[in-house]
């Protein structure tokens, strides 16, 4: 697991990540509304990992992989793969629209759903597409054991979480 904190101003977060020898997600960021810390336990000693957001309401995400030495963080549209070794960003991954949460799918091989305004996926560690299903808006959503429910234009859609395709 980890805590999210929310820091009221962009100096705060860099003096803050400073001191912790933090690294900062979303640099690039255009409109800087919202700034965000994550805190996890790794190794017996505290990780940080500064956000700057766009402030769209959505709050980051992540899924850590203790074991991989890994965590993943989306915010925004961005999904980035950080190495909690060298705290360094492994790869990014720029989604068609902003991602609503991560979900871990399978603990052994790390594979996570990403569950956005515009779609579901399923990527691998390495931040390889494994499915993808494209939609309108996803209006609600409820992950569950095998699949993820949809809600659509008022419609409930029902997709295989190994799959990506479409329940009757």
């Amino acid at each position: 697991g980890y805590s999210l904190l929310e820091i009221d101003t962009e100096s705060e977060l860099r003096e803050f990540c400073a001191r912790n020898q933090a690294i900062i997600l979303g640099e690039l960021v255009e409109n800087k509304m919202k700034y965000y810390i994550i805190e996890l336990e790794y190794r017996n000693e505290i990780k940080r990992i500064g956000i700057i957001n766009e402030g769209h309401g959505i709050k980051p995400s992540a899924t850590v992989l203790l074991e991989m030495d890994l965590i993943i963080v989306a915010s925004d549209e961005h999904i980035c793969f950080v190495d909690l070794v060298s705290n360094e960003i492994l790869h990014e991954i720029i989604c068609d629209s902003l991602v609503y949460e991560l979900y871990l799918s399978n603990l052994d091989t790390g594979d996570t759903v990403v569950v956005c305004e515009l779609g579901v996926m399923r990527i691998t560690v390495n931040g390889e597409l494994i499915w993808k299903y494209d939609c309108e808006v996803i209006e609600d959503y409820k992950i569950k054991q095998d699949t993820i429910d949809l809600l659509i234009n008022g419609k409930n859609i029902r997709i295989s979480k190994n799959t990506g395709k479409e329940k009757i």
